[in-house]
């Protein structure tokens, strides 16, 4: 075994291998980039080693850097995770070089399955079904214009070297192909510097499936059954799990025997997963889509549904699903006291040259486990990144729930690298069971200060699909026009954000000056009625009128009466005495009663952070700001920011990758000014009409927050008048 190993990645997969290496007595020695220089993969190894500036070309994938790192601090090995090095030949070999231990598989194998063209030619030898395409070396237009006529549309196109939806394209038709061909092929060159494609037929209708292969380094290979990855967004995954439900045991006898062909047949001596597509239309035909010579993010629900047992005549490799939603004990071998399987481990085991200690007849499955990744971003803005620091931060506790994070209270979300915060992984003896806890367990993570994805996830797992066979279309099935969280429930949590804002402000008044606290006048309202607050509340760029009321004595009484039989004011027992104001939005009217730490609604808590006219408020699994000011006050401030002339402000939080144009230089409608990156997307900011760019704030390389102004047009109708001739 390993006396050190340098972990050479960050966020959660960094702080989930030293997690095994500290069970197992191993040192850990991390790496980080000046983005990252407190974060908390550094915090929590042994040793931590400074790569260089953010940009991860300069970082994370410097290859000659991590080894200088691992050599200086007495690693004897170096795992990669997922994402930046785990898959490239370049650490691979740098290794070699310097005599340290690559934790993964042999060079061939990686070099093999890292080419789309190729894994699929090596999985058709081996027997292995692939998706229909075209995978050849003669990569000229006009051989791959008659490859696509043969195949049909729709297709996708395909980077060999790709992954992640980099260089892919969907084609619904010959007229189409040769745009799209130049766009994947500008794609792939870019991400992957390999600007080879290959085509396959789309399935309208795709299951994502994947088998887990575990092997060593004296010839064991072992499958670990199956996991369903269907739900994606953009081709990346948001929540899988295991086992796959609505699948015949035929299907999975077909998935586990393709995978370990295809595993035998490269010699496959690590941690790694063979994926499958199949055709919802054709339920019992998998194909063989790609082989990731690595661990993969979802690696977590086969941990908690894999269990070993003893050897002997009694093991019994068979797993029976009565139904998609079976429990853990029909006919499941495997008890709760059954060792589970720590992937990492073994990974780090067969890299020390250990033997899987375990055959296939003693691997097992009981139960259900379901995995959602919790991801900094806002689905309802296109999933537009979401940046800066983490203010709160407080992981659920339930038998059966797991989290697997890389940040905490002392964490920055910067733009350089994925939006992936964290996982939140649920156990239990059914699919049903799991997705309750998982439900539960989104709910009750407390992320504060940057937007996450858990309200969608909470509401997808609600869905009633997700109890039907899962696609690859799943969220555009559900959501046609996007993902949208409820109004009425948006509308009572703005109402939310300006009561905890009046609230806090009666609070901060000076007991001994009674004027200061008055927050509004009644001077022609009904008698009895307190005076009434208007209030302007800004979030996500919309901005709402809101009307805060005391209620009548008569209403509060009666209010307060109903609601003390009602489990929900039980549940919000920190409620005080207190004070209640109707908050009107619109059309709609929510009472809200004050909390200690911020109020309560129809027996929804909402929890506020307040600093001024800013609001901060969790509720769910979702945190948002507000910025809340008196009506005055707000149209006082439109009117002092109104200015002359056109301005190109981010549309996201982002890095400022390129500024294309120069001050004074003259655009035309269209015309690219800016190219920000964001999460590892591109996008560029065009010119709103024609002119003249009269400032350019912001220098390339700086990081800005959403709406901050980029370029500003010279005001049109400046020029001086003509003079007259003399």
């Amino acid at each position: 075994m390993f006396d050190a190993v340098l972990v050479a990645n960050r966020g959660e997969i960094a702080c989930r291998v030293m997690r095994t290496c500290r069970r197992l007595g191993i040192r850990t020695i991390a790496v980080y980039s000046d983005a990252d220089a407190g974060a908390r993969h550094v915090r929590e190894a042994d040793v931590a080693v400074r790569l260089g500036p953010p940009p991860a070309r300069e970082s994370y994938l410097d290859a000659q850097a991590i080894v200088r790192a691992a050599r200086d601090n007495g690693a004897q090995a170096i795992h990669p995770g997922y994402g930046f090095l785990s898959e490239k030949l370049e650490l691979i070999d740098a290794c070699a070089a310097a005599g340290l231990v690559f934790v993964g598989p042999h060079r061939d194998a990686i070099a093999r399955m890292g080419s789309k063209i190729e894994s699929k030619r090596i999985a058709r030898a081996a027997g292995v079904p692939c998706v229909p395409g075209y995978d050849g070396d003669d990569q000229d237009a006009a051989t791959l214009v008659e490859a696509a006529g043969r195949i049909g549309f729709p297709l996708l196109i395909k980077a060999s070297a790709g992954g992640g939806g980099k260089g892919m394209k969907r084609v619904d038709g010959a007229d189409a192909f040769i745009a799209q061909l130049a766009a994947a092929r500008g794609e792939a060159l870019a991400a992957f510097g390999d600007d080879r494609v290959l085509l396959e037929r789309y399935v309208q209708r795709p299951r994502h499936l994947e088998v887990q292969l575990l092997g060593d380094r004296h010839g064991g290979l072992v499958h670990l059954f199956e996991r369903e990855c269907s739900i994606q967004r953009n081709y990346q995954k948001i929540v899988e799990e295991a086992p796959a439900g609505h699948l015949s045991d035929a299907v999975r006898e077909k998935l586990f025997d393709a995978a370990l062909s295809l595993g035998r047949t490269i010699g496959y001596d690590s941690v790694g997963t063979v994926e499958f597509v199949l055709d919802a239309d054709r339920p019992d035909e998998p194909w063989f889509l790609e082989m990731n010579t690595r661990l993969q993010v979802e690696h977590p629900v086969t941990e908690l549904t894999v269990r070993l047992l003893p050897a002997g005549p009694s093991s019994s490799p068979a797993v029976r699903l009565s139904s998609p939603d079976a429990p853990s004990t029909s006919s499941l071998p495997a008890s709760p006291s059954s060792p589970s399987i720590d992937l990492v481990e073994w990974q780090i085991r067969g890299a020390a040259g250990e033997r899987l200690p375990f055959e296939q007849a003693q691997v097992a499955r009981r139960g259900w486990a379901i995995e959602a990744r919790i991801n900094a971003e806002v689905p309802d803005a296109g999933f537009a990144p979401s940046f800066g620091r983490v203010e709160r931060y407080e992981e659920p506790r339930a038998d059966g729930l797991r989290v697997d994070s890389g940040i905490d209270a002392a964490s920055d979300i910067t733009p350089h690298y994925d939006s992936l915060l964290a996982k939140v992984i649920a156990s239990g003896a059914s699919r049903a069971a799991a997705r309750d806890s998982l439900v539960s367990g989104v709910r009750g993570l407390r992320i504060e200060g940057v937007r996450t994805n858990q309200a969608l996830l909470i509401d997808l797992l609600e869905q009633p699909a997700f109890d039907r066979p899962l696609t690859t279309r799943f969220l555009v099935d559900a959501y046609p026009d996007g993902w949208r969280p409820d109004d009425a429930q948006t509308r009572e949590r703005v109402g939310a954000a300006a009561a905890c804002w009046y609230f806090a402000r009666l609070r901060a008044t000076r007991t001994d000056r009674p004027l200061h606290a008055l927050v509004g006048f009644r001077l022609t309202a009904a008698a009895g009625r307190g005076a009434a607050t208007l209030v302007s509340v800004n979030h996500d760029g919309t901005t709402d009128a809101v009307t805060l009321q005391p209620p009548t004595a008569a209403t509060t009484e009666a209010t307060t009466k109903a609601a003390t039989t009602t489990e929900a004011t039980t549940k919000a027992a920190t409620t005080t005495a207190a004070r209640t104001i109707d908050g009107l939005i619109g059309d709609r009217s929510s009472r809200y009663e004050e909390t200690t730490d911020g109020v309560v609604a129809a027996g929804r808590r909402y929890a506020a952070t307040i600093d001024a006219s800013r609001v901060g408020l969790w509720h769910d699994g979702d945190w948002q700001t507000f910025t809340v000011v008196p009506a005055v006050a707000a149209t006082r401030s439109a009117a002092d920011a109104s200015i002359a002339g056109d301005v190109i402000a981010a549309e996201m939080p982002g890095l400022v990758a390129r500024v294309l144009v120069a001050r004074g230089q003259s655009v035309a409608r269209g015309d690219p000014v800016v190219v920000m990156e964001a999460m590892k997307l591109m996008y560029t900011l065009v010119a709103p009409r024609d002119g003249t760019i009269a400032s350019l704030p912001v220098d390339e390389g700086a990081t800005v927050a959403r709406g901050t102004v980029l370029a500003t047009f010279e005001a049109e109708g400046t020029d001086d008048p003509p003079r007259p001739e003399a």
